[in-house]
């Protein structure tokens, strides 16, 4: 089971290899960055999650807690047995990483970051910060991250939960990995 909860600790997070970061971009592809948009959200985001990813034939689980609020992102990782892995808080300018478990081979944060922001930050927010020729797109219940090749790299899907748009998975074909996102509030 803790090789699971590593696996998916390492998909998901980004830049913990150290307990503080000053990055504000992530990797879209390996040799394309983007900038990650201001945190400005028209309302305010408290989520408990539990993230699920597959990368190959492998899966684990990992415990969010998600709060968007007063211009800024923290995103708290815990194992399935409730131990704190990490915290991470972006304020639009630099991306702060806090670890409580050192984990080897890990992804950075701001990819984590870029992941949710991709899932609830409108595309208005996010058109201007990609780079050209890129585009995201919203239909129906699909987003679509397609690169100057109009290949899909990222594909998140959503459902409407009490008239808002949840993301339920997150697809990236580029780096091979599946997230399915749970609420734990439901």
């Amino acid at each position: 089971m803790n090789k699971l909860i590593t696996l998916f600790v390492c998909i998901l997070l980004s830049g913990c290899a150290s307990n503080s970061q000053t990055l504000t971009s992530a990797w879209l592809k390996r040799d394309v960055k983007v900038r990650l948009p201001a945190v400005t959200l028209s309302h305010d985001i408290n989520k408990q999650q539990l993230l699920t990813a597959k990368v190959g034939n492998k899966t684990g689980s990992l415990i969010t807690l998600l709060e968007v609020k007063d211009g800024r992102v923290v995103l708290m990782g815990l194992s399935t047995m409730g131990i704190r892995l990490f915290e991470a808080t972006y304020d639009g300018q630099t991306i702060q990483v806090e670890k409580y478990i050192t984990l080897l081979d890990l992804p950075p944060a701001n990819q984590v970051l870029a992941d949710i922001m991709l899932s609830y930050w409108p595309v208005k927010a996010w058109q201007h910060l990609l780079p050209n020729d890129w585009q995201l797109l919203d239909k129906g219940n699909k987003r679509l991250l397609i690169d100057d090749n109009q290949q899909i790299i990222s594909e998140i899907t959503y459902k409407q939960s009490s008239g808002e748009r949840e993301p339920i998975t997150i697809k990236n074909n580029y780096f091979n990995y599946f997230i399915s996102i749970q609420d734990m509030e439901e």
